[in-house]
């Protein structure tokens, strides 16, 4: 705890025994109760994310084991991957499902970001495979969904180097990229 008084102004230092891949510190100055409404409000919008998100897996897993169809299955994995990026960007992923590997959450939080989009973009096109199954535009977001499928399962490879800042700013740079003009791309095929 710090004490501040009016127009006060204190010096701290934060020594960080950390090597080996990145780490992000966000630093927010709170007074003990908004500290511990704000810790609630972030429990609480990750909780009903979670739920929303495992209870939109479950029951498209049930439906694609009922129906065979694979827009339900693309959609269940979609899900599924969307509550895992939740939980690693959230840092409960580090805290309860990997805890003793610490370098694991520079890589799995950039790929599960694309590998999120890939299944996005799935779920797309198979939404909209009955209505169209042979423009130019379906072919090109087809393409675009194996480069990013290639491109997210590129941190998980060991060989890698997440911690390497200008390897993630590059990952990441061509992610955003792709994001934008998938959605660009995706808004130009629901709409036309």
């Amino acid at each position: 705890p710090i004490d501040f008084k009016e127009a006060n102004m204190q010096t701290i230092f934060l020594f960080i025994r950390h090597k080996g891949n990145t780490l992000q510190v966000p630093i927010k100055l709170l007074s003990y109760n908004s500290f511990y409404q704000s810790l609630e409000n972030n429990y609480i919008i990750t909780g009903i994310t979670t739920g929303v998100l495992l209870l939109t897996f479950l029951f498209a897993l049930f439906f694609f084991i009922q129906s065979r169809s694979r827009m339900f299955g693309v959609y269940a994995l979609y899900a599924l991957f969307m509550w895992a990026w939740l939980w690693n960007t959230e840092g409960y992923g580090f805290q309860y499902i990997y805890p003793s590997h610490p370098e694991w959450a520079t890589r799995i939080g950039p790929g599960l970001s694309v590998l999120v989009l890939v299944f996005f973009i799935a779920c797309c096109l198979q939404f909209c495979k009955s209505f169209d199954n042979t423009s130019r535009l379906r072919k090109i977001l087809h393409v675009l969904m194996y480069l990013l499928a290639v491109w997210g399962i590129l941190p998980f490879l060991r060989f890698v180097n997440t911690s390497n800042e200008e390897n993630m700013r590059l990952f990441l740079a061509v992610h955003f990229t792709f994001e934008i003009l998938s959605v660009l791309l995706l808004i130009s095929y629901l709409l036309w």
